[in-house]
């Protein structure tokens, strides 16, 4: 007999397998293809559903439990991925969501095997087996699904996945937009990105709703409720025949989602959802002060609870995170979230047995309903409206998209510093004329830099006794370090001639200083003689 931590490790494992999975799989999958990965989680399945029912000790049931957990968050982040890409976009809306409902599907089956399986002389044993079969099955239909056409697209196997996109009847246009997409998703994201500007916004959303969807407690729910009727006073076989009741509940709320999310709207459906399981938790506690009100008033609470969540929190966290999320980021974000959610998961699995027998139900549930009802709170003022909107126009409405990026930051360098309109392009050219300068000396890009700084200083204290003129601190400015050096180096020359960078770039002496510098000392005189004669 397991003790209350032990009980939580063997569930909340499954977690930590989950967590790691979800981060590794998607990378494997844009590595080794969607396929082979998924291959790779049913195997996951068949080890450890066969490794959980013979295991003999605590320590090799944590072990499978956790190659289990691996396999699920495999399949949690590739799944979503496969089925958009090779879904035409008419219906990729819809069959992502089937998703969500298959995972209900799975867990009622789960309660009715459970309970089919309940008389049985080490029934637990054949409760974490019974998953083989559906393993095998699973491994054997995976042998029958196409490779992603976006991913062989993307990976040089043009021939392969036209072939592949005209068995799945996708559009040749479809494949030509996914290609300019997974190309852009080449490019490696740094994570410091998310972090700033309206991303950091956006993301702190995405990563806030994905933990509210988990510590609200529907893993307590679905993991314990049998533990959780049983105590509030229902025998141990109908606690589990009302385990089935929440499964159905689940099933039945999740399609409701689906044919609502796309009718009424994201926030509409997330605000009753969050408002009604912040109530139901609320009628649970009062079952758990209140012994009279335990029983059948335990399970109404339960089933509203279950349903407020299939409608709401479960299947759209996903759809708005993904939804919110620009183009260029939506991998490397959605990896974040899914993260956050799995960890959120883990630590609510893990302590809610502790919590319940030490502090109480009212305790322990309490604080779900308290998250509840802050996730009413936070979806309300910071959640915004998706249903309608194409990606763009989402990406444009939260500020997001890279050339609203761009544009605000133009606003704001021209607001506050307008000399500076047009410098940066003048730093992009001179750059290149150093470049090509330092090619013909045989000498490194800020060798040539080194060079052009020290004879600019001769020149400037002699051109220019009372010091050199003010340049702009382009430091405080979104500007690259090498692109700044440059930029100063030109205000200095142009200084010297008494012009602006633009009119020096735009003017003849612009080779006679590079010539200056590689004829030596006689090369200097000229530039200085040029620049006294410009200023006299």
């Amino acid at each position: 007999m397991l003790d209350d931590m032990a009980l939580g490790l063997v569930v909340s494992i499954l977690t930590v397998g989950c967590l790691c999975g979800a981060l590794l799989g998607g990378g494997f999958s844009d590595r080794y293809g969607r396929q082979k990965v998924m291959f790779s989680s049913a195997v996951f399945f068949i080890v450890s559903s066969l490794g959980c029912a013979l295991s003999g000790n605590l320590v090799s049931l944590l072990v499978f439990r956790l190659i289990c957990g691996l396999g699920i968050g495999v399949i949690s982040a590739v799944a979503p991925i496969y089925i958009s890409e090779i879904s035409p976009a008419r219906l990729r809306g819809t069959l992502v969501s089937y998703n969500q409902l298959a995972i209900v599907i799975g867990i009622l089956i789960a309660y009715i095997v459970d309970y089919i399986l309940l008389d049985y002389e080490r029934n637990w044993r054949l409760m974490l087996g019974f998953p083989f079969f559906f393993s095998v099955a699973y491994l054997l239909l995976l042998g029958i699904l196409p490779e992603s056409p976006r991913w062989l697209s993307a990976r040089g196997k043009a021939g392969r996945a036209r072939q592949v996109a005209s068995k799945l009847n996708l559009e040749a246009g479809e494949m030509t937009v996914s290609d300019t997409n997974t190309q852009e998703g080449r490019d490696r994201i740094k994570v410091t990105e998310l972090f700033k500007g309206n991303l950091a916004k956006v993301v702190f959303i995405g990563s806030i709703l994905a933990a509210l969807q988990q510590i609200t407690g529907i893993n307590v729910i679905i993991n314990y409720a049998p533990s959780i009727f049983e105590m509030t006073g229902v025998a141990g076989d109908i606690a589990l025949v009302q385990s089935i009741l929440v499964g159905v509940v689940n099933l039945l709320f999740t399609l409701i989602a689906v044919w609502l999310v796309d009718k009424v709207g994201r926030k509409i459906l997330l605000l009753c959802g969050s408002l009604g399981m912040g109530i139901s938790l609320l009628y649970l506690v009062y079952t758990f002060v209140v012994p009279a009100a335990n029983g059948i008033g335990a399970l109404i609470a339960v089933l509203c609870y279950i349903g407020f969540f299939a409608a709401s929190l479960a299947p759209l966290m996903w759809v708005v995170t993904s939804e919110i999320y620009p183009s260029r980021i939506r991998g490397t974000a959605m990896s974040l979230s899914t993260g956050i959610s799995w960890l959120c998961t883990f630590l609510t699995v893990q302590f809610f047995p502790w919590i319940l027998n030490n502090l109480g139900g009212s305790v322990a549930f309490g604080i779900f309903a308290v998250f509840s009802i802050a996730a009413f709170a936070f979806i309300l003022f910071c959640v915004p409206e998706t249903k309608g909107k194409s990606l763009e126009a989402i990406e444009k409405e939260l500020g997001v998209d890279k050339e609203a990026e761009e544009n605000v930051k133009e606003e704001q360098m021209a607001e506050q510093y307008p000399q500076m309109d047009g410098l940066c392009d003048t730093a992009c050219a001179y750059a290149a004329r150093v470049r090509q300068f330092a090619e013909q000396r045989g000498v490194s890009f800020d060798d040539a830099m080194t060079e052009l700084e020290e004879r600019l200083e001769q020149v400037r204290w002699k051109v220019m006794p009372a010091g050199p003129q003010r340049q702009e601190n382009c430091g405080t400015l979104d500007v690259p370090a090498e692109e700044c050096r440059v930029l100063r180096l030109v205000q200095g020359i142009a200084s010297c001639y008494g012009m602006t960078a633009q009119q020096y770039m735009e003017s003849a002496y612009v080779d006679d200083f590079f010539s200056g510098v590689a004829d030596g000392r006689s090369g200097t005189a000229v530039a200085i003689s040029a620049a006294v004669e410009a200023a006299e």
